[in-house]
């Protein structure tokens, strides 16, 4: 595929990433603000805090990676790749900061 052909594709591909983390982001905020009765008993202020400026930080990447998509699809796949493994190491959970399951 050319390089200028590329570039529709994964603009589409980086603003999908964009909207999906933006609803989960969204649909979290709502459980941990609105909704706390829906959580276990466990997860204290504090941690709803934590969990929520994480995934509001986590926005940013998918922002840059569909911005990058007007200048280059490498740089948009490259984004996504890092990110998908940063997500994937073991370290980087809530695990390790006791936000996973008791």
């Amino acid at each position: 595929m050319p390089y200028s052909a590329a570039l529709g594709p994964t603009k589409v591909y980086g603003g999908s990433l964009l909207l999906t983390s933006c609803a989960f982001f969204t649909a979290q905020r709502y459980v941990l603000v609105v909704r706390r009765h829906l959580l276990d008993e466990h997860v204290t202020a504090a941690m709803r805090r934590t969990l929520l400026r994480r995934n509001a930080i986590g926005l940013a990447p998918y922002a840059i990676a569909t911005a990058a998509a007007l200048v280059s699809p490498y740089v948009t796949l490259a984004v996504c790749a890092a990110v998908a493994v940063f997500y994937a190491l073991p370290s980087t959970t809530a695990d390790r900061d006791g936000l996973g399951e008791s």
